[in-house]
């Protein structure tokens, strides 16, 4: 038997603390996978760059993780990507590792987080787990990065089967794209909340949520519902701290295709 690896590829973080939600899936998914050594790589260039001066660290893009893997003589291959859209990072990562999809003998690829409905089912189930619903006048508002890549409406169609699911007032909006705290604001309205909790729909608890999300920094989500007079909780935790997350990955894992079923 050849040797066989294993990829797991994130966005990435500057944060040592939120790195820990990556770890945790990373450990977990390299104890399921017995018999292939685990790697990492990151997608983000800014991270990768300053977590390299900031921090010391040399993590790896996908493409010279491939480089290094062929090198080193392993035959199978299976990259895991922890994106949560099939967006711009993972068609970057697509682009990066499809140089060495001829290189070895066994290479697959297993998808994002929000691909198949049951995913969304997943998702859905997993928030309910881990928060307490909203009561009436209550409100959870789920913050994730957002895309102007068209696989952005993957945030709407979370928001649309958490409706379906009978998750009242449950509400996904985006930091760089639609839905966006403008809407979030007008369905609060509409639904006469007063109590609002805010919890990051991201792998990591990184910057976006401790500026944008949670800051005390005016233009903050959080700042800016409190001027609006709703009273404001916050949740810190990243979906990477959920074991629900790691199981998800995992089923994408198992049902890895040959690459390039994905390129563009």
């Amino acid at each position: 038997m050849g040797k066989r690896a294993l990829i797991i590829v994130s966005f990435g973080t500057t944060s040592q603390q939120a790195r820990q939600a990556i770890e945790r899936i990373e450990t977990e998914l390299g104890l399921r996978m017995a018999g292939y050594d685990c790697f990492r790589a990151f997608t983000s260039s800014k991270v990768l760059a300053r977590v390299r001066q900031e921090q010391g660290l040399e993590i790896l893009t996908p493409a010279e993780q491939m480089q290094v893997l062929w090198e080193r003589g392993y035959t199978e291959v299976i990259c895991q990507p922890l994106h949560i859209l099939n967006g711009w990072e993972y068609e970057k990562m697509c682009r990066q590792i499809a140089p060495f999809a001829e290189k070895f003998e066994t290479f697959r690829l297993g998808k994002p987080m929000l691909t198949d409905f049951s995913d969304y089912e997943d998702c859905c189930a997993m928030i309910a787990r881990h928060t307490a619903l909203p009561q009436p006048g209550e409100a959870l508002v789920l913050m994730g990065h957002g895309s102007d890549h068209f696989s952005n409406a993957a945030y709407s169609q979370l928001g649309n089967v958490m409706e379906y699911q009978g998750m009242k007032s449950v509400f996904v909006g985006t930091v760089e794209g639609f839905p966006h705290l403008d809407f979030i604001c007008k369905r609060l309205e509409q639904e006469q909340v007063k109590t609002v909790t805010l919890m990051p729909f991201l792998i990591v608890a990184g910057e976006h949520v401790q500026k944008d999300m949670a800051g005390e920094q005016e233009g903050s989500w959080k700042r800016t519902l409190e001027a609006l007079g709703y009273s404001v909780h916050v949740c810190r935790k990243g979906l990477g701290e959920f074991p629900e997350t790691a199981d998800l990955f995992f089923r994408h894992l198992q049902q890895a295709q040959p690459f390039p079923y994905c390129q563009n």
